[in-house]
Order: structure tokens, then sequence, then C-alpha cells
């Protein structure tokens, strides 16, 4: 009887220590899947975007192969192009070199250069790829106003629909990513949506006000995450301090946008507003529960191009969610059907919003339904069932 285990290869730019949210995904899903089947992580030396574990994680059963990292500023275009084609260069050369006919292999959209050599090297390998859709290209890239619709883009757009319909697999993380690339894959292609967990183990509903530097009766909101162009952090910011009687904002994380942020609270005097720098995930229990509502916010053009996972994470912590990004999206969706928070669609929306809302409206939402939400809908072992169902059947 031949009892060897099935070989998978996960390739990720980023992965344990760093817990960035791809960072973190692909690190649990690859120590849950250490028990069937054998592991080999491909990814860059040590953290790349700022965020490190506190802990020690042994990785147990894992074989984790890493490349030099090349520490370049991500928030410069240039710098960010550079490193994103060496380590795709890396990663093809390793996957010629080392993956077998029929070896099954899982890649995460970033870095996106790779997803065109892996879906021409395949030709001749013929492994089994399962491709995990966290952003959509080239389409994200003109939503964040790096390129614009023209014939680069229309170019760039063909050849990765052809690569998207190439591979065997592929996961979305909602019902509006779904939509978005199934309109850029054969229609023979195996798609499934495969959410993001909450750390419901982990995370509770817990009294702190770690991180509320305010400590007084207004009510107070949170923006936990990255601090991107894609957000409209300039708006939400110039919105929040304009109410400076009534409500609080705390930001916390890294980003392009951060000293422009960081401008904007000191020239105009936003005393309603503090920025702090990024957190160790394991504070998440803290910075979440520290505040009455956590704000999520994206840019109307990122229907369907992105989800953000820290939503799971609020809702382990039983906390309402004021959103503001595209209608139809799959928070939109969460929050209108789920009545666990606000849904807005336009930051034109927001300032009449956030007059309405009061602490006797917040204690009207029910906590324990939106942690039971989690619990039922959204955790590690639905992720992990859905994951070595698609690799076993692929």
């Amino acid at each position: 009887m031949n009892n060897k285990k099935q070989k998978v290869w996960i390739f990720s730019e980023v992965f344990y220590p760093d817990q960035t949210s791809t960072g973190y995904i692909l690190t649990e899903l690859a120590k849950g899947l250490a028990d069937e089947f054998d592991v080999t992580v491909i990814t860059e030396s040590g953290n790349s975007y700022g965020v490190l574990s506190k802990g020690k994680d042994e990785l147990t059963g894992l074989e984790v192969i890493r490349f030099k990292n090349y520490r370049l500023d991500k928030n410069s275009l240039f710098q960010r192009l550079i490193k994103l084609t060496g380590i795709s260069v890396k990663f093809l050369s390793f996957f010629l070199k080392n993956v077998n006919k029929n070896d099954k292999v899982i890649c995460v959209t970033n870095p996106a250069l790779a997803l065109l050599g892996f879906s021409f090297l395949n030709k001749f390998k013929k492994s089994k790829i399962i491709l995990i859709v966290h952003d959509v290209f080239p389409e994200n890239l003109v939503a964040g106003g790096l390129l614009k619709d023209g014939f680069i883009y229309r170019l760039l757009k063909k050849s990765f629909d052809m690569a998207y319909s190439s591979f065997d697999f592929i996961t979305v993380l909602g019902r509006d990513m779904l939509s978005v690339v199934r309109s850029k894959i054969d229609i023979s292609r195996r798609i499934e949506i495969v959410e993001n967990w909450g750390q419901v183990e982990e995370l509770r509903q817990i009294e702190s006000n770690k991180f509320d530097s305010f400590k007084d009766d207004r009510i107070s909101f949170v923006f936990a995450g990255n601090l991107g162009r894609l957000q409209n952090l300039e708006v939400l910011v110039n919105q929040f301090g304009q109410l400076k009687d009534k409500i609080t904002l705390t930001l916390i994380g890294e980003g392009a946008v951060k000293n422009e942020l960081l401008k904007i609270i000191e020239e105009k005097k936003y005393t309603n507003i503090k920025l702090f720098d990024s957190q160790p995930r394991e504070e998440q229990i803290h910075f979440i529960n520290s505040f009455d509502v956590s704000i999520i916010s994206l840019s109307e053009k990122m229907y369907g191009l992105g989800v953000p996972s820290k939503t799971y994470n609020i809702l382990a912590c039983g906390k309402p969610i004021l959103y503001i990004g595209p209608k139809d999206s799959e928070i939109d969706i969460l929050i209108s059907t789920h009545k666990i928070g606000w849904s807005l669609n336009s930051f034109d929306q927001l300032p009449s919003v956030l007059s309405s809302i009061s602490k006797d409206s917040i204690s009207k939402i029910d906590r324990i339904k939106i942690r039971k939400l989690s619990e039922d809908q959204y955790t590690y072992g639905h992720f992990m069932e859905k994951m070595k169902n698609i690799l076993q059947n692929v």
C-alpha cells in the first residue's frame, strides 16, 4: 500500500513571519494542509511589509524555501516593480526546475508577473495549478489610478485573462469577485468562492480601551489596516474631522497615504483623530474591542476586485461595521443581509449617517448575533474544508 503524500507546492511572496493578510492566510493554509499533503512553501526571506508575528512558529511538517528579500520601498512604484520582477523570475526558475507532472501547485495573485509565467510553463510541466485570487489584475491597476484604460491595459487584460483561464481551479473571496473573474475566464474553468475566516478561537468580545486615546463619551470609530489610496482615507479623515464634538476616529496601519493623513490631521487641527503604527496581529482583540464601530472602506472602482479580510475578525469580536464601498459588493451584501451595521455606497452619504449614529442605535445591534455569524460561516475549519476538497479533486 502506497502511503506517500501528494506533493503540494505553495508560491507566495509573503509568508510567516509576515502577518499581513496574505502572509497570515497562506501560512495557516500551509499548516492546515501539512497533515495530509507533502507541503513545500516557496517565498521570500523574512518580513516584507512591516507586520511581524510576536511569537515563534515552528511550522511543523512544512518545508519552507526562502529567497533573499531585497528590502525596497513598497510605496515606490518603481522599486515595487523591481522587487516583483525579481521574485517572479526566482519563482519561475524554481517552478521549472522542481515541479513535476500532476503535482499540486497553489499560487496567489501576487506577484502578478509570475502568473503569466506559471501559465506558460505549465503547458510543458502539466502540474495542477490552483489560483487563489486576492487581487484581480490588471483591473486593480486601473482602479488604483496606476494605469489608464487604453492599449496597454487591453493588452495586459488579454494576457492575464488567458493566464487565469489556463489554471485548473480558481478560488475567489466573494460574490462580486466571482462575477468579475467569471467574465475573464473560459467558461469551462472551475471556480469557487472560498471566503477568508475570522480567528474565532483567539478573538471574542471583551471590555478594552487599550487603543482608545480619547476615553470619553463620544462615539469611537476605528479604521485598522492598509492606509492605501483605494480606501479614500483622505475623504474619511476630513469628514470625521468636522464632527469633533460627536465622534472620534483612530487609524491603525501603514501605507501609501499615511504621511498625507498625518499632515491633514496636524494642519487642520483634527483633535478627534489619532493615527497609530501597525500593530501585531496579537493585538487585534484590543484594537477592535477598544471602539464602538469598525470602519471598512473601498473605492467605488473596487467592485469585485478585493474583499478586506479584516471583516471576518471584526465579526469574531461581535463589533458593528460601518462600510463605505461599492454597491452589491461582498461586504455590502453581508451587512445588508444580516443587519450588522451601516453600508454606504458613496462618501457623500457619510456626513448624514455619522450624524444619525448614536450610542443608542449602536446598542440595538446584536453583538451576539454578529459573533454567531462568524462562528457559523467564517471559521478556519470552513476554509480548510473547502481548500482540502479542492486539492483532492482537482
